[in-house]
């Protein structure tokens, strides 16, 4: 059963960047980038894990293991340490964000099947 974490200062997380690794996501079957902090949890426990500052999972330091599900788990052969500088996170997060509208394309729409017909305002009134 995965352990619940709530609460978790999302700011602090991102002010405290401290690494860059590959999540992989299961369910997806690929990898994904994340910006890395260490994080103790629950407070005062001694229990320190690593975070994404992005998400606030928490990932296990030894197995990679992430403790709110199996679906998604660090790559630790991938984290590596980074300088972290004010304002990354935002800048990461920005670049994310337009590398995925990239990817969107949105033509000209095609023709219309044979025999389509378009709808009527009465249609739309029905579903009211």
């Amino acid at each position: 059963m995965p352990k619940q974490v709530e609460g978790l200062p999302m700011t602090r997380l991102q002010s405290a960047i401290q690494w860059r690794g590959m999540v992989r996501l299961h369910s997806l079957n690929e990898d994904d980038e994340s910006l890395l902090c260490e994080w103790e949890w629950p407070e005062k426990s001694g229990n320190v894990y690593f975070a994404c500052a992005a998400t606030g999972l928490l990932f296990d330091k030894q197995s990679g293991r992430c403790l709110q599900g199996s679906s998604v788990e660090l790559k630790l052969a991938t984290v590596e340490k980074i300088e972290y500088k004010r304002g990354m996170f935002e800048k990461w997060k920005n670049d994310r964000i337009k590398a995925e509208h990239v990817h969107l394309h949105i033509g000209k729409p095609g023709p219309k099947p044979k025999g389509y017909v378009e709808p009527t305002q009465d249609a739309f009134d029905e579903c009211d």
